[in-house]
């Protein structure tokens, strides 16, 4: 699926052929790539995934994922423009199968109403995330290295099937505490403007290579986790909010497991997910030209006394 998806990256050209074999010269079109948040803004995201895990040769383990993601604008820095964002999952519902084994339905997760405060800027460089108790150990439903719905665009305006690169290392808090760290490359493909699920869109192709760490401890066990990952998506952002729409991807994670009592096991995981925009509750502010500062607050104070 990767192999097909960078295929598709790479033969996206600027000009097309029609069926008299003369070649049409496309229209150039900007697309813009960033984020756009205003304080009070709430986006609900529907999630759903399919997992296939198998550890150490063993037999596979198959889950149907099933989620509802948070995310609040808490604030918007007055200087630094950046996002000051609340990340949690607020409900989530499993199917598990282990090998040809009846199918088993589970509710609950350590992971609900986790707070993560995510600090982003406008095109979604991650300054800094971190989450309400450290000190509690727990990991995501989609375990440590779960694609994030909002990517880092790095550049903003670019022409239909321009391409480019970003590097970054990221601390994933949004997936788990101890937090994991992953180092990824990511080979972005511009598409031309469409409307989709009702809405005006911008989007992009991309496919991503990273690595990622994590130490995960249970009962007092520390275990080591490094994961090689290669994934291949779509995001669609909308042209009128700049907000997320929706996101396909396909990920395979090979893994190393380290134990403190057994040699290094190899794992594999791979995952389709798809984000859709469930609900979105604009700010009071966001179609007003301005936002308010502290300044203007406490004038209105003063006046009021």
């Amino acid at each position: 699926m990767l192999y097909l998806l960078l295929l598709i990256l790479l033969n996206c050209g600027l000009y097309a052929q029609d069926t008299l074999g003369i070649e049409e010269e496309k229209p150039v079109v900007l697309s813009e790539y960033y984020y756009k948040f205003y304080p009070g803004d709430t986006l609900n995201y529907r999630f759903s995934s399919r997992d296939s895990i198998i550890i150490d040769y063993g037999k596979a383990l198959t889950k149907d994922r099933y989620e509802l993601y948070e995310i609040v604008c808490d604030s918007v820095g007055k200087k630094n423009k950046y996002y000051y964002l609340t990340y949690s999952l607020k409900n989530y519902i499993v199917d598990e199968q282990f090998n040809d084994m009846e199918k088993i339905r589970r509710t609950n997760s350590p992971w609900i109403d986790r707070k993560v405060a995510l600090v982003i800027d406008s095109t979604g460089r991650r300054v800094q995330s971190s989450v309400d108790n450290p000190t509690l150990y727990a990991m995501s439903p989609g375990g440590a290295f779960q694609p994030n719905l909002l990517l880092n665009f790095k550049e903003v305006y670019k022409v239909n099937c321009e391409s480019w690169i970003v590097t970054s290392t990221d601390t994933l808090a949004e997936n788990g505490v101890p937090y994991p760290i992953m180092k990824q490359s990511t080979l972005f493909r511009a598409q031309l403007p469409i409307d989709t699920l009702g809405f005006a869109t911008y989007s992009a192709n991309f496919i991503k290579t990273a690595t990622g760490t994590v130490t995960t401890i249970t009962n007092d066990t520390k275990i080591l986790v490094e994961a090689i990952i290669s994934l291949g998506g779509t995001l669609y952002i909308s042209k009128k909010d700049m907000i997320p729409l929706a996101m396909s991807a396909t990920t395979e994670q090979r893994l190393k497991i380290t134990t403190p009592k057994k040699e290094a096991m190899p794992g594999y995981q791979y995952t389709s997910i798809v984000y859709e925009l469930d609900s979105f509750k604009p700010s009071k502010f966001r179609y007003k030209q301005e936002l308010p500062t502290n300044s203007i607050n406490k004038k209105k104070i003063k006046k009021r006394k």
